[in-house]
C-alpha cells in the first residue's frame, strides 16, 4: 500500500493536543498560528522480504508576529525500513533516515539560524512469534542506531552541559518488545 495526506490547521490547533502555545501576537491570540503536514507511507511483502517506508514535510508558523521568530520552522524526515525474513519467526530490520529542520529565526546559544540535519543508520535483529510481516506483533528485538549529526543539529538537541553536546556522533544500544493490543493484521 501507499498513503499520501496533507493536513492544515490553524490557531490553537496549529499546536496539537499536548502543546502548550509558546508565541502570542500582540492580543495575545494564537489565532494566526498555522500547520501544514504533508506525508507518505507505504508498505510492501513479499515471502522473503519486507520494506516500510515514510516522509513528512511540515511547515509550522508561530502566532507571534515577530521578525525572525526561531519558534517558526520547516522539517522533514525521510525514512527507509527494509526487513529480511529469515524464517517465520526470525527477521532482520534495517532502517536508514535523514532529519533535518530550519527555523526561521536566530537561536539563543549560537545566536545564529540553526538548520540541524541528523543522518540514522539502524539495525534490529527481532523475533516476531506470530509469523512474517513488517506489522507482526508483538515483536521482541535488539536494535543498534548511529546517528551522524552536523554541527547545528548537537546545539539544537542538547544543552551545552549535556556531554554529547559537541559529538557529531551518538551510538545506541538498547532492546524493546512491541505489541499491538486489539491489532488483526493477519
Amino acid at each position: 500500500f501507499a498513503n499520501l495526506w496533507f493536513r492544515a490547521a490553524g490557531g490553537l490547533a496549529a499546536y496539537g493536543e499536548l502543546t502548550v502555545p509558546t508565541g502570542l501576537d500582540p492580543t495575545r491570540s494564537v489565532e494566526h498560528a498555522r500547520e501544514y503536514v504533508g506525508a507518505l507511507s507505504l508498505n510492501w511483502e513479499s515471502r522473503w522480504l519486507g520494506v516500510m517506508g515514510g516522509a513528512y514535510l511540515r511547515r509550522f508558523t508561530d502566532a507571534s508576529t515577530a521578525s525572525f521568530n526561531p519558534n517558526s520552522y520547516t522539517e522533514g524526515i525521510i525514512a527507509l525500513r527494509p526487513h529480511i525474513y529469515w524464517n517465520e519467526y526470525f527477521h532482520t530490520a534495517v532502517e536508514v533516515s535523514y532529519q533535518a529542520r530550519k527555523a526561521d529565526g536566530f537561536d539563543a546559544v549560537a545566536n545564529r539560524v540553526l538548520t540541524p540535519e541528523v543522518f540514522r543508520f539502524s539495525v534490529m535483529p527481532l523475533v516476531a512469534p506470530m509469523g512474517r510481516g513488517t506489522y507482526s506483533r508483538p515483536q521482541i528485538y535488539l536494535i543498534y542506531t548511529l546517528s551522524a549529526m552536523n554541527n547545528d543539529a548537537f546545539i539544537a538537541l542538547y544543552d551545552p552541559s549535556d556531554y554529547r553536546y559537541g559529538q557529531n556522533i551518538v551510538h545506541y544500544i538498547g532492546t524493546g518488545v512491541e505489541w499491538w493490543f486489539n491489532s488483526s493484521y493477519r
